[in-house]
């Protein structure tokens, strides 16, 4: 059974509205850029310059972080709000409007494909998100995470933090099982909310 939210799922129109205030908004959370700068510095080490996709990217801050080190960007949402502010920041940012359960781009693409805050929302298939991840991706391409996982060792503060999160529409989803289910083994780094916030990385 899904937990319910009060707020449910962000809905494009929602982002629409935010477009303009979100890096204020985004700036408010310290381990967000991080985990952002984290992606980008070991792509760059990883795989040098390459093309890298970040699917429902927000204004495009980690592609202008991708974008000064070299490599090719692509954006992908539903909000053309979004989209928009996207456009304006990243120089020469190739960009689609569509859903990440469908991405509009065929097998083995990228170099890497991101998600950041994007995909720890009440109610989404997050196996099928992943799944379309792998799918762009080239064979030994990198896939990064930074997003709202599940702790199995819970405490009393990250309960709190888990009930509150579900409110305004975020949910913990086990990534590391779900890859593993999928034939992944990742690689996860607990970077704040008591290690509920997760950078985690697979090598397809």
């Amino acid at each position: 059974m899904k937990p319910l939210s009060l707020i449910g799922i962000w809905t494009p129109r929602a982002y629409d509205r935010l477009a303009k205030s979100y890096d204020f908004f985004d700036g408010l959370s310290p381990a967000s850029d991080m985990a952002k700068e984290k992606i980008v510095e070991a792509l760059a080490k990883e795989v040098g310059t390459g093309s890298i996709l970040d699917i429902a990217c927000g204004t495009g801050t980690l592609l202008y972080k991708a974008y000064s080190k070299g490599f090719e960007t692509y954006g992908n949402a539903l909000s053309q709000g979004m989209l928009d502010q996207t456009q304006n920041k990243v120089p020469g940012v190739t960009l689609t409007k569509g859903s990440f359960t469908d991405l509009p781009y065929p097998n083995n693409h990228f170099d890497a494909v991101v998600a950041t805050n994007a995909i720890s929302a009440v109610g989404f298939d997050v196996k099928k998100i992943l799944g379309e991840m792998v799918r762009v991706c080239k064979p030994g391409g990198s896939i990064w995470l930074a997003e709202f996982g599940y702790l199995q060792e819970e405490n009393w503060r990250t309960r709190i933090m888990t009930r509150v999160s579900i409110l305004i529409g975020d949910c913990p989803y086990d990534f590391e099982n779900i890859f593993r289910e999928m034939g992944y083994a990742p690689d996860i780094e607990r970077l704040a909310m008591g290690g509920m916030y997760q950078l985690i990385h697979v090598c397809k």
